[in-house]
């Protein structure tokens, strides 16, 4: 590019600015369906488990993760509405059966009044430092290298979920 602007259209290259390339990124390391599984069974508890297969199984981010409320749950349309997620957008993600039935448990020992991961003191919303740092205590007692934050959870649900549009809300992720 610089040889045409240069030698044929004979700009100065002192005034000529072309910005570098852009550095090729690479791909995510994504977890396997055993290492998804072996995550989660490592899990201390019944909260921190909720909270890892909710973050797989709907496809979370961390900050949409922990700005889940109790009334953000709909189990008649198997949804859960997900409050300014990315680009301050709203949007659904699908409520699987089986996390659904966790789900249930989950309330029924913990019964969080507003927030479905509330902090110890219930006044508010778990911190993200928290659910990185549940993330990442369940990665180390199972072993697992890859996966630098529970981003990684959601990047790895197409390629184990991946199923027709209409077939979703039936799915077992």
């Amino acid at each position: 590019m610089r040889f045409f602007y240069n030698e044929t259209l004979g700009w100065d290259e002192n005034k000529l600015f072309i910005p570098p390339r852009k550095q090729s990124s690479p791909l995510a390391e994504v977890f396997s369906p055993e290492e998804i599984v072996r995550l989660i069974r490592a899990a201390r508890g019944l909260k921190q488990r909720v909270l890892l297969m909710t973050a797989y199984s709907a496809g979370l981010r961390v900050s949409e993760l922990v700005s889940l409320k109790i009334n953000d749950i709909d189990p008649a349309r198997m949804t859960l509405r997900i409050r300014q997620g990315k680009g301050g957008k709203d949007r659904y993600a699908i409520l699987s059966e089986n996390l659904l039935a966790e789900l249930r448990v989950y309330w029924k020992r913990y019964r969080p009044a507003v927030w479905l991961f509330p902090k110890r003191a219930k006044n508010g919303p778990l911190s993200r430092n928290e659910a990185w740092h549940i993330f990442n205590s369940a990665k180390r007692r199972a072993g697992l290298k890859k996966g630098r934050g529970i981003h990684s959870l959601w990047a790895v649900l197409p390629l184990i979920c991946w199923k027709p549009v209409w077939t979703y809300a039936r799915s077992s992720c």
